[in-house]
């Protein structure tokens, strides 16, 4: 489970955003976690970090498994062909933007006491919302681009970027499958084509998702009063 807390890795022993290993009981980084989890990939056959495996057992790395048109079906709740994320109790299909606004997922956060969508959670396992996460000092460094004191979101180039920095960042940016233009990725297709984000809302809008957002919205003002 992903942590807010910044520590000493017990790995690559750099002061990073760390969780606990259930297996070891340490103190790991995310990057030496993936780093311990390397097989050779039964898809692309090289070797990376196990995202998922076949029904034979055999491994696939992140790329490969995004890739595969088996993980895409109709989601039961938005009616979209998208990334399946869980499945309900009958067997239904969910995708992952649902299945975060999915309100019996929720838990009260530990410290603004709201019922919301669990972002990440602390040492002793009490749940985080994203707003409070992002209010949590630990994560905010000088970015090594803008040189301002933000919320760092990933590190280019083993820097810390801030969210604005990283959208402008040129490794970032692709030649988009859809309108030919270099843009930054927003998302990218089954078969790993990037995406600009105008072409990315296009295709959302094409696809009549309006009552997704309604129900985002629905469930937002739910958790605000409580109801």
């Amino acid at each position: 489970m992903p942590s807010i807390w910044t520590d000493i890795c017990s790995e690559c022993k750099k002061d990073k955003r760390v969780h606990l290993d259930k297996e070891t009981g340490k103190l790991i980084c995310g990057n030496c976690k993936k780093q311990s989890r390397k097989e050779r990939c039964s898809d692309c056959k090289k070797v990376k970090p196990v995202e998922a495996r076949t029904e034979e057992g055999e491994a696939l790395c992140q790329a490969c498994h995004k890739r595969n048109p088996l993980n895409y079906e109709k989601c039961s709740q938005c009616g979209n062909k998208r990334r399946v994320a869980m499945r309900t109790k009958k067997g239904g299909a969910v995708c992952t933007s649902c299945r975060k606004h999915d309100p019996s997922k929720h838990e009260k956060c530990s410290r603004c006491k709201n019922k919301r969508a669990v972002d990440t959670r602390t040492p002793d396992g009490k749940p985080i919302c994203v707003c409070c996460r992002k209010k949590d000092p630990t994560l905010h460094r000088i970015c090594a681009f803008c040189k301002k004191k933000k919320l760092i979101v990933c590190m280019i180039g083993k820097k810390p970027a801030c969210g604005w920095c990283y959208k402008k960042h040129p490794s970032t940016h692709a030649l988009c499958s859809c309108c030919g233009k270099k843009k930054f990725v927003q998302a990218r297709t089954p078969k790993g084509e990037p995406v600009c984000r105008l072409c990315h809302d296009r295709n959302i809008k094409s696809q009549k998702t309006y009552s997704v957002w309604f129900k985002k919205i629905f469930h937002w003002f739910k958790s605000r009063l409580r109801i």
